[in-house]
C-alpha cells in the first residue's frame, strides 16, 4: 500500500460512502446528487436513501406499525403507489357502508366517526382499505354514555385521548369540569397528569376546543368577568401538572376563533381582519402574541361576519402504536395548510362565503420577517399587511359555486364538492375536486414531472372575478395541482384522511326552497391507494 498517496472521497468504498450518506436529510441528498454523477449513482442505488428523500418530498412520515415490518423497497413502494393513486383520483371502489344515526353531529379525525345519539358518544373506527372490509362488521364500533350536560367532546386517535367539556349541576362549587380519557377504553387516559380539571365559566355565549399534541385548548366567548363580559383562550398542557396558559380578548376585537399549530403555537383570527400568532412556551403564564397579519381588506359597505379555522386532524407527536392507528404513512404537521372560512357581508344583506388556504410553514417563515420590519410583538402591534404576504402565500376560494360548501383538507391537500349542487328545483350531481399545495410537486410539474397523469397546474391570481371584487385588494394565490373525477355524487358530508375521502352520501328528494336531505343513509369509500395486496403478503400474521 502506498501510503503517500492522498485518497479522496470518491474514492472511498462504496460501503463507507453509503455509511457516511445514511447521515444526510433529504435536502442535502439531494445537494449530493447534484455534485456529480458517482454520487448521483450511489444514491439511485439506495433504497434507504431514496426512501428517505420520498418521504421529505411528500411530506410524509410513516407509522412504526405495519410499516417498519416491511423491506425498505417494499416501503418506498407502497408511498409512491398511494401518491400515485391521489394523483389519478380513479374511482374504482364503489362500498357502500351504512350511515348510522345520520341526524346527529358528526365528528371526524384520522378514520374514526363520532357520533352523538341520544345519551352516548358512539365510535365508528373504518377499515384502511376496501379490501379488508367483508361487511358492515368490519368497522369497530364502541360507545361512551354522557349524560345530557355534556357540553363538547373532542378526541385525538392518534394519541387514544377523549376530551369531555361537561357543565355541571348548581350544586357543585364550580361550573364545569374537562375530563381526559382514553379513547379506546373506558377510563381516565394514562398520560394525563390530572384525569379531571375544574374551572369556572360564568354563562359563555358559546364555545369551541380543539387538541393537538401535548395541549388541548378551549376559547370561550362572552364569558362574566368582574362585573364584564370578555372572550377567554385558555390552554392546558394535558400531560403536564398545572401547566396553564390564558388570554383575554377584548369583545371589540370580534375574536371568533383559534388554532393550535405544532406543540408550541397557536393561532387565533378576528372579525376586524386579523390572523395573530401567538406563543405557547416563551411566558411563564400567558399566551404570548409573536406575529399579526392582516386579511385581504373589504370595501367600507362590507364586512367580516363569521371566520372560522377549519377543523384539522391531529396528526402528529405520536408514536403511532396506539390501538386506534393502523395507517401506513400519515402526513407531517411540520407543514400543513390552515383552512380559515370567510362570511363576508356585504351591503347589510348578502352574505358571501370563501375559503382560505395557507402553508404552515410560510407564516412561520414570516416571523423573522416581522421581526424585523416591527420588533417584537407588542400590547399594540402593527401587522403585516396583506400585500406583504397574502398573495404569494395564500389561495382564496369561492363557496358560491357549490352552496353546500363542502370541503375538507388534510395536510397538503384539500378535496371537495365543485358546482350547482340544485337548480330546477332538483338536487344536481358534483364532481369531486382534488388540489395538492405540495410546493415540492408544483415545482416538478412544472418541470414536466407528472403529465401523464390527470393534473392540472393553477396558478396565478383567480378566474373568478366576482371573487377578487369583494376584496379592495389583489389576492393573488399560490399554486397548486388541481384534479377532477369523472364521476359525480349527490352528497351532504366530505371527510378526509391520509389516504381517502369519505362521502356521507344523500338521496334526491324534490324540494322548495332550502333543500333538507331526508335520507343520508349510505356512506361511501373514494377509497386511495392504501394497503396493497403486496403489503398483505409481506406482513406477519398475528
Amino acid at each position: 500500500m502506498n501510503h503517500d498517496v492522498a485518497l479522496g472521497l470518491l474514492g472511498l468504498p462504496v460501503d463507507i460512502l453509503l455509511y457516511m450518506l445514511v447521515y444526510l436529510d433529504a435536502y442535502d441528498l439531494v445537494r449530493a446528487r447534484k455534485l456529480c454523477n458517482t454520487l448521483r449513482q450511489l444514491i439511485d442505488s439506495s433504497e434507504e436513501l431514496l426512501y428517505t428523500i420520498d418521504l421529505k418530498y411528500y411530506h410524509t412520515i410513516p407509522s412504526p406499525l405495519p410499516v417498519s415490518v416491511l423491506p425498505i423497497a417494499i416501503r418506498r413502494k407502497l408511498l409512491r403507489q398511494r401518491e400515485s393513486a391521489w394523483q389519478k383520483a380513479e374511482y374504482s371502489q364503489r362500498d357502500r357502508i351504512p350511515f348510522p344515526h345520520p341526524d346527529r353531529y358528526h365528528q371526524w379525525s384520522c378514520g374514526v366517526l363520532g357520533i352523538i345519539p341520544r345519551g352516548e358518544i358512539k365510535f365508528i373506527q373504518f377499515p384502511l382499505s376496501a379490501g379488508d372490509r367483508a361487511g358492515t362488521t368490519m368497522c369497530r364500533q364502541w360507545s361512551y354514555k354522557i349524560d345530557n350536560l355534556t357540553v363538547h367532546y373532542s378526541y385525538s386517535p392518534m394519541q387514544d385521548l377523549l376530551v369531555l367539556l361537561t357543565r355541571l349541576l348548581p350544586v357543585e362549587n364550580h361550573e364545569y369540569e374537562i375530563s381526559f380519557r382514553s379513547l379506546s377504553e373506558d377510563k381516565f387516559h394514562p398520560d394525563a397528569a390530572s384525569a379531571v380539571v375544574k374551572m369556572e365559566l360564568l354563562g359563555p355565549k358559546y364555545t369551541e376546543v380543539m387538541i393537538f399534541g401535548d395541549y388541548y385548548g378551549l376559547f370561550c366567548k362572552n364569558v362574566g368577568s368582574n362585573g364584564a363580559r370578555v372572550d377567554v383562550l385558555q390552554v392546558w398542557n394535558w400531560k403536564v401538572k398545572d401547566w396553564y396558559r390564558v388570554k383575554i380578548f377584548d369583545p371589540e376585537d370580534g375574536t371568533m376563533h383559534f388554532r393550535l399549530i405544532l406543540n408550541d403555537r397557536l393561532l387565533v383570527v378576528n372579525t376586524i381582519g386579523d390572523l395573530t400568532l401567538y406563543s405557547l412556551v416563551n411566558s411563564s403564564d400567558a399566551i404570548q402574541l409573536i406575529v399579526t397579519f392582516s386579511l385581504p381588506s373589504l370595501p367600507s359597505t362590507s364586512a367580516f361576519r363569521c371566520i372560522m379555522f377549519a377543523r384539522n386532524q391531529d396528526h402528529d407527536y405520536s408514536s403511532f402504536n396506539t390501538p386506534l392507528c393502523s395507517s401506513c404513512f400519515h402526513g407531517s404537521a411540520r407543514n400543513q395548510l390552515i383552512a380559515i372560512t370567510m362570511i363576508i357581508e356585504v351591503e347589510r344583506r348578502l352574505l358571501h362565503s370563501c375559503i382560505l388556504y395557507v402553508e404552515q410553514d410560510r407564516l412561520l417563515e414570516l416571523e423573522s420577517t416581522y421581526t424585523n420590519l416591527y420588533g417584537k410583538g407588542s400590547r399594540d402591534p402593527r401587522a403585516l399587511p396583506w400585500s406583504a404576504w397574502g398573495p404569494g402565500y395564500a389561495r382564496i376560494f369561492s363557496n358560491s359555486q357549490s352552496l353546500s360548501g363542502l370541503s375538507c383538507c388534510y395536510g397538503l391537500r384539500t378535496a371537495g364538492l365543485i358546482g350547482e349542487n340544485f337548480g330546477r328545483g332538483e338536487l344536481r350531481l358534483q364532481q369531486l375536486c382534488i388540489r395538492d399545495f405540495n410546493p415540492h410537486r408544483v415545482r416538478h410539474y412544472k418541470t414536466g414531472d407528472g403529465t401523464e397523469w390527470h393534473e392540472r397546474l393553477v396558478e396565478g391570481d383567480p378566474p373568478n372575478a366576482d371573487l377578487q371584487s369583494l376584496f379592495l385588494e389583489s389576492i393573488g394565490g399560490l399554486p397548486y395541482l388541481e384534479v377532477t373525477t369523472q364521476e359525480r355524487f349527490l352528497a351532504d358530508g366530505i371527510y378526509m384522511d391520509e389516504s381517502r375521502v369519505m362521502l356521507s352520501l344523500a338521496s334526491p328528494n324534490s324540494f322548495t326552497g332550502w333543500f333538507h336531505p331526508l335520507d343520508y343513509n349510505l356512506f361511501a369509500a373514494v377509497e386511495r391507494d392504501l394497503r396493497q395486496q403486496e403489503m398483505q403478503q409481506h406482513l406477519p400474521e398475528i
